[in-house]
């Protein structure tokens, strides 16, 4: 069994670590031949470290490609014990978060003060480690390869509290940072973008316009707001500095008041497993399908062809229909427990049967068959949601189950559930509820707004 290094074994994380226990880290396209790749029970040692400075050091038994395989307890290399090695603990970590091969404690002290090829020959062999110049590397010793790395802002980048305005961002770095291409910086910022241009100049350098990775205009809001930790990289080509670290998702898109039938909805298919795409055209193909076959139900034993008008005459008590919605705000949802949704305001209710105040609930007053329909538009802060639905309750209990979705291989920041379904009210004391229930991250939250999240019904025929 033998410790493995490469000079310049240095990149960032192409996708976050989502849980202290994961057992593979997938490295930035192209940088996987800057690592070893041990096998038969060699193993090497990485270093994971975020802008704020926290690290973990990480065994790696194998690799393919740009992935690295950690080491686990009871592995043929015993020594590469996994995650969390030397002291440091196991967690999770963010795309762009550096992934080094650096030399630990626990390996110099197994070599002594060792740091060229030659002295480590002289308590292992020189197979320990090589010392070939790599990349922008230049080092033939060991310790020298560590402080060059440890100097080197291009790949390392730097931190530094941001100072400047809102759309034109400065900072100050020890050593002075410069404009060559992929210079990595790291900047705590001071207020939200309220612009769509906003610039950097690092050390009194040229200000550049940042925008997203590839090239895209930020959204206003993209830099979240006072503490949010920015990482930009310069790009030389194009002069631009751009945010991998951009604040995205439903709260900072366009508010759109009137949907149209090209817009879309991400939902998961529980089938294939996959993320597919949902367009409103097609959700209201749903939703009068689920209506139509909701009155034909009803209706199986009464003329098909009878008028609207004629049926609302029929009905005892008169015609009785609502709409509610949440207004205003968005209500918050607790993660992983089943919560009502508060519906507090109405767009109609005929016969005065909707309790948006106390209750939140359908309490029809006149006996009958009736068509109710809900959704329920959610969004996590963070952007991970794992599963999502809601349900009709009838009298406190569960009636009937609404669309549910499990999130498994990506994670979502919106997810939408809709429902359907004709029942039967005795006009005195049945009553209707919807519940949500959300398994997520960050604050998870029901979106206000009639065409979100909503409730509405109607009697079909007494």
């Amino acid at each position: 069994m033998a410790y493995l290094v490469n000079n310049g074994g240095i990149s960032v994380l192409a996708s976050a670590i989502t849980t202290s226990t994961q057992t593979s880290i997938v490295l930035s396209a192209g940088h996987g031949a800057r690592f070893p790749s041990p096998t038969g029970g060699d193993y090497t040692l990485v270093t994971l470290e975020n802008a704020a400075g926290t690290i973990e050091i990480v065994s790696i038994v194998g690799r393919s490609t740009d992935t690295l395989a950690v080491g686990v307890a009871g592995s043929a290399a015993a020594d590469a014990a996994g995650r969390g090695m030397e002291g440091t603990t196991a967690t999770t970590w963010a795309a762009a978060d550096i992934v080094e091969g650096r030399a630990t404690a626990a390996i110099v002290a197994r070599g002594g003060n060792a740091k060229t090829a030659a002295e480590l020959a002289a308590v292992g062999g020189a197979a320990l480690v090589g010392n070939t110049a790599y990349g922008s590397i230049a080092a033939s010793t060991v310790q020298a390869a560590i402080n060059e790395l440890d100097d080197d802002n291009t790949f390392a980048g730097k931190w530094a509290a941001g100072g400047g305005t809102a759309d034109a961002i400065t900072a100050d770095y020890t050593p002075n940072v410069a404009l060559t291409d992929g210079q990595m910086c790291y900047v705590r910022a001071t207020a939200a973008n309220a612009t769509t241009t906003p610039t950097f100049a690092p050390d009194g350098l040229t200000a550049r316009t940042i925008v997203k990775e590839g090239g895209s205009a930020l959204e206003v809001g993209s830099v979240r707001g006072a503490g949010h930790e920015l990482i930009l990289r310069y790009n030389l080509a194009s002069t631009r500095w751009e945010l991998l670290t951009p604040v995205m998702g439903f709260h900072f898109a366009t508010n759109k008041a009137t949907p149209v039938d090209a817009d879309e909805f991400g939902i998961w298919y529980s089938v294939s497993g996959l993320l597919n795409r949902l367009t409103f055209a097609n959700l209201k193909t749903v939703l009068a399908a689920a209506c139509s076959a909701g009155w034909n139900a009803a209706t199986a034993t009464t003329a098909t062809t009878a008028t609207t008008a004629t049926n609302a005459t029929n009905l005892t008590g008169g015609t009785v229909a609502f709409g509610a919605y949440i207004a205003t705000t968005s209500q918050t949802i607790t993660n992983i427990t089943n919560t009502k949704l508060a519906f507090n305001a109405e767009e109609f209710d005929t016969n005065n049967n909707f309790d948006s105040t106390t209750n939140y609930r359908f309490t029809p007053t006149v006996a009958g068959y009736y068509q109710l329909n809900w959704g329920a538009f959610f969004t996590s802060s963070t952007g991970t949601l794992y599963y999502w639905r809601t349900r009709l309750l009838k009298n406190g209990a569960v009636y009937k189950e609404g669309s549910g979705q499990v999130q498994t291989t990506a994670n979502l920041q919106n997810g939408l559930s809709v429902g359907a379904s004709l029942v039967y009210a005795n006009g005195s004391t049945d009553y209707f509820e919807v519940q949500a229930f959300v398994d997520g991250g960050g604050t998870l939250t029901a979106q206000f707004g009639s065409q979100y999240t909503f409730f509405n019904g109607c009697i079909q025929r007494p």
